[in-house]
């Protein structure tokens, strides 16, 4: 279980990678819960990241504990099956093309 101030960014990870191992392609939709976005917003990236994270993915905040799904009704959803089984040869930051802006030494 993640738990530095970047742990709701490992688990949106695991959720794309998890889809991503699945189904052999990346999601559409990231389905994330209110206080993993603000995490994401404020802790982890600039703004400037976030604008290439939407560019890829839809966020919608829900009560689904990072879920990842496409238009065809796939999803891989991290709060109920956790991490993937092993990396897929891409990961989310490559696709993405972000890694956290943040210092690491940021900690709520």
């Amino acid at each position: 279980m993640p738990n530095g101030y970047d742990k709701n960014w490992v688990r949106t990870c695991a959720a794309i990678e998890g889809f991503y191992q699945r189904y052999g392609h990346w999601p559409k939709r990231l389905l994330i819960p209110d206080y993993g976005l603000r995490d994401l917003e404020e802790l982890v990236f600039k703004p400037e990241s976030m604008v290439k994270i939407r560019r890829r993915l839809q966020l919608i905040e829900s009560e689904v504990l990072f879920g990842a799904e496409d238009d065809h009704g796939n999803s891989y959803v991290y709060g109920d099956e956790g991490f993937p089984d092993k990396p897929p040869r891409v990961s989310a930051e490559e696709w993405l093309g972000v890694s956290p802006d943040r210092p690491s030494n940021h900690y709520y």
